[in-house]
């Protein structure tokens, strides 16, 4: 593997096209993302076509991998080169914002050519203000993508190729807060579609509904109570295991939002659900919700980012009536010098089934990032990330390290 890893070397070197999020005089630097923020001598140039600005990308890099299966007893080391173009394309003036991006990414390994899965996908956002009181927003996409083999889901099975999978994805949002207090309204649809035959009966459509109340309770934080509902079709009637996976779930959460304090913004709720299978032999069961993301700037170029999530996931594991999953990190930007930017990870997946089966995983990962900005046009990217993951099953643990090179050139 030695010439792998001199060819990921060299590979890395190579320069390239990539696109950022365009920066807007009105955006208040406390807001923006590190990555975004300003740096005399180091802004992109934009293709500006009227009131839109194009922002084109290709990224190439390439990425050693200890452990390509994510197996426990046949690790099997490769390298994987990539290649990832991507246009964004935006519109701003103020009361109307439009937000689209076409992407794709190429996927080579030296070895394991079977596991580069090529990925493609658009997406598509608005937002129009009326009034000082009411936001409507709108929201669709579309992606090919691909199950990852770390994946909780995925199968132990190295002669099967990774799952395709179809994306579709739509959203309607409404918003109204003429001031103390506020009222918000969401509807959502995903469809997922599994390419492989023998995966059909975890096609899915999911639909979902939110409404939401907020009440200012200090100049800095907000007060809200969401209501929401998820119903979950199946695409067959019974799965491979001759369950109905149908199923609805209702919850109710509480929690605080800030998005006043230059040093704060972000949500954090927490509340119960309940699952109602369709299928008389799996029993309702009742569980704790979280879901919330907040970044703090001590300083402008500083930024750290908690995420927490936890709720019901669809499954169709042999002898699972149910699945719950439970996701935390925490991540630290920092514009080191006027041209490096660092970034650090850490992140825990808890994967819990329930039922008649004795199946819990645990998957802890901590991921370091550093990218050099070499002028206006160019940058170079290297990432190293480490992962394992605990299970009851043995086949289900795993270990995993990988290191990437990758270069970008910036219009």
């Amino acid at each position: 593997m030695r010439r792998h890893a001199l060819r990921a070397t060299l590979l890395g070197t190579v320069l390239l096209f990539g696109w950022e999020q365009d920066g807007f005089a009105q955006v208040d630097p406390g807001t923006r993302a590190i990555q975004d923020l300003p740096r005399p001598g180091y802004e992109p140039k934009r293709i500006r076509i009227g009131h839109f600005t194009l922002s084109p990308e290709v990224i190439a890099g390439a990425e050693y991998n200890s452990n390509v299966f994510a197996s426990s007893n046949h690790p099997d080391d490769d390298v994987l080169f990539t290649l990832s173009p991507a246009m964004g394309i935006r519109r701003d003036d103020g009361r109307l914002i439009l937000d689209a991006a076409v992407f794709g990414t190429l996927r080579e390994y030296v070895d394991n050519k079977r596991e580069g899965v090529n990925t493609f996908g658009t997406t598509a956002q608005a937002q129009y203000a009326i009034g000082k009181a009411h936001l409507i927003s709108a929201g669709m996409g579309a992606e090919r993508s691909f199950e990852r083999r770390s994946d909780p889901e995925s199968p132990n099975d190295l002669g099967l190729a990774p799952a395709k999978i179809d994306i579709l994805r739509s959203e309607l949002g409404y918003q109204y807060r003429p001031g103390r207090f506020g009222f918000g309204v969401r509807g959502a649809v995903d469809r997922y579609n599994y390419l492989p035959a023998a995966d059909t009966d975890r096609d899915l459509t999911s639909m979902q509904g939110s409404a939401r109340f907020t009440a200012r309770v200090s100049h800095r934080f907000d007060a809200f109570t969401e209501a929401y509902f998820n119903r979950r079709n199946a695409r067959t009637r019974v799965d491979r295991n001759g369950v109905d996976r149908d199923m609805s779930t209702k919850g109710i959460s509480i929690g605080l939002a800030s998005g006043i304090s230059e040093r704060l913004k972000g949500e954090i709720g927490i509340g119960l659900f309940r699952a109602n299978p369709d299928d008389p032999t799996l029993k309702s069961f009742t569980g704790f919700s979280a879901s919330g993301n907040l970044t703090w700037r001590p300083r402008i170029r500083t930024a750290v980012t908690a995420s927490l999530f936890r709720g019901n996931v669809a499954t169709v594991r042999s002898g699972a009536s149910g699945r719950i999953d439970t996701r935390a990190s925490l991540r630290v930007d920092q514009e080191a010098w006027h041209n490096l930017i660092l970034s650090g990870v850490l992140g825990v997946r808890d994967t819990n089934y329930r039922g008649g089966i004795n199946r819990r995983q645990t998957l802890a990962s901590a991921q370091l990032e550093a990218t050099y900005l070499v002028n206006r046009r160019v940058a170079i990217v290297a990432t190293t990330t480490f992962a394992k993951r605990t299970a009851d099953q043995p086949l289900d643990r795993f270990e995993n390290f990988r290191f990437g090179l990758a270069t970008r050139f910036v219009y």
